[in-house]
């Protein structure tokens, strides 16, 4: 019996060192299992803030971008609206060369006009009142017969294109 009792014992220390070896592989096994996960955990967690931090950055970026677009939209508008003013300002100054111009040339054709008036005025006041008279004598004979031929004679001349008209 002794011996038997032995055995159990042996038995029994082997079946409780048996399970304590199981007992200590499963908590060994829990331990690692809940280091995976929680090592799982931190590298979600890593992988999430990397995320925020890539869209935080990009986000950034689309606003730097979008406000030099903006400010490249503005000074293009701006350019325009000086472009155009300028143009304006050409248009005016033109448009003011013209009709000064458009003065002067009414102004010169209306003393023109006034002068024109002036000497036809003049002039039939001086036939009016007599005016000056100029004489020339071009036929050299004697008698008012000879003034035909003397007529016919010039036209037949050299200054003959000049002298349009009819003798009597």
């Amino acid at each position: 019996m002794a011996a038997q009792t032995l055995k159990d014992t042996q038995a029994a220390k082997a079946v409780r060192e048996s399970k304590a070896a199981q007992a200590a592989k499963d908590a060994q096994a829990l331990k690692d299992a809940e280091a995976a996960k929680a090592a799982k955990e931190a590298q979600a967690l890593k992988e999430a803030k990397a995320a925020r931090e890539a869209q935080a950055l990009k986000d950034a970026r689309a606003a730097r971008e979008s406000k030099a677009a903006q400010a490249a939209k503005e000074a293009q508008a701006l350019k325009d609206a000086q472009a155009a003013k300028a143009a304006q300002a050409a248009k005016d100054a033109k448009e003011a060369r013209e009709a000064k111009a458009r003065e002067a040339q009414a102004a010169k054709d209306s003393a023109r006009e006034k002068a024109s008036k002036a000497a036809v005025a003049d002039s039939s006041a001086k036939a009016k009142s007599g005016g000056e008279r100029y004489w020339v004598q071009v036929a050299g004979g004697a008698n008012k017969a000879d003034l035909n031929k003397a007529w016919t004679q010039l036209k037949a001349g050299p200054a003959g294109s000049v002298l349009k008209g009819g003798g009597r």
